[in-house]
Formats: C-alpha cells, sequence, structure tokens
C-alpha cells in the first residue's frame, strides 16, 4: 500500500501519532428534539444524546437494550435519567422505566438508532476504498 503525504511531507501515520490522544478519545454528540414531547410540554424538549464507549457497550447485556443504551446516553439538560429528581417525579424504582414513561416506542426505537450511530454502528463510519 502506497504512504499518503500531505502538503508538509507528513504521512498519515505521523499526524496520527501526533495528535492529541484525548481528542481521538472524545465522543461525538448531538442534540435531539423529542417534537411529540415538545408539543405537550409547550417548549422544545431538547436531548443531549451521546456516543456510547466500548466499556459501556460491554457491561450492556440482556433485554431492554434500547432502554439501556438510552439510560446510558442521554440527558436533558446535563442531567441522566436516572436524576432522583426525575424518578421521584414520575414515582419511579427501577430506573430502565423511566424510558417508557417518557418515550413512545418509534422515539425510543429512533434514540437508540442515534446513539448507535454516534457510536460507529452504521454504514458512513468505515468506508471501504476501492482500487
Amino acid at each position: 500500500m502506497m504512504e499518503v503525504k500531505n502538503k508538509e511531507n507528513k504521512s498519515i501515520l505521523d499526524i496520527l501519532l501526533e495528535t492529541d490522544i484525548n481528542k481521538i478519545g472524545e465522543l461525538s454528540n448531538t442534540t435531539v428534539e423529542i417534537k411529540r414531547l415538545s408539543k405537550i410540554l409547550g417548549e422544545k424538549l431538547m436531548l443531549n444524546v451521546r456516543a456510547l464507549t466500548s466499556q459501556e457497550l460491554e457491561i450492556i447485556e440482556g433485554g431492554n437494550i434500547y432502554e439501556k443504551y438510552i439510560i446510558k446516553a442521554v440527558t436533558i439538560e446535563g442531567k441522566k435519567l436516572t436524576d432522583p429528581v426525575i424518578l421521584n417525579k414520575f414515582s419511579i424504582k427501577d430506573p430502565l422505566e423511566i424510558v417508557n414513561k417518557l418515550f413512545n416506542a418509534g422515539e425510543k426505537y429512533n434514540l437508540y438508532k442515534k446513539i448507535s450511530s454516534l457510536s460507529g454502528f452504521d454504514e458512513e463510519s468505515v468506508k471501504e476504498i476501492k482500487n
């Protein structure tokens, strides 16, 4: 395979090795709106959604996969969905239940897809180069 050089005659490996490790490890994130809830609340309900780490994915197993992804990756105004203030408002003991109280099936599925995409589980994350 041919080594690719940039304007400064550095290889991509040189550039990778010079890059701040913390920058490489930053998790992708985005903000999404749950339109149904925004309509009910009369204000936009914005959620911060982030990628999951490999370590977080390793400990997620069994059923309720959508709920587990959402619990780990979604916050509202910086608060996790498992924050006691939120759980107490809905009289919930099991944190996974908050996902079912707040979101309908389609919203859960779309949040799961967004989290998965941010975590690199989509077709665009790895691109095959044809020679």
